[in-house]
């Protein structure tokens, strides 16, 4: 098993800039030669005219390679 954390930052090119973000946390559950499982909590904050609202994320990432 694997940790795992990052982020992703959505910026608009106008007077509104910033207007989502994202963190990231999770672990890397499975990983073969074609398949890999991640069990991942995410952290969203996203922008609404002038307050920033904010969202909880639990996901499951499945992949498959051929």
């Amino acid at each position: 098993m694997n940790f795992y954390t990052s982020e992703e930052s959505f910026i608009k090119l106008n007077e509104v800039g910033f207007h989502l973000i994202r963190f990231y946390e999770g672990l890397s559950i499975v990983q073969q030669q074609h398949f890999k499982l991640k069990l991942y909590y995410a952290l969203e904050k996203y922008k609404l005219f002038e307050n920033w609202g904010t969202s909880d994320i639990i996901g499951l990432n499945m992949g498959f390679q051929l």
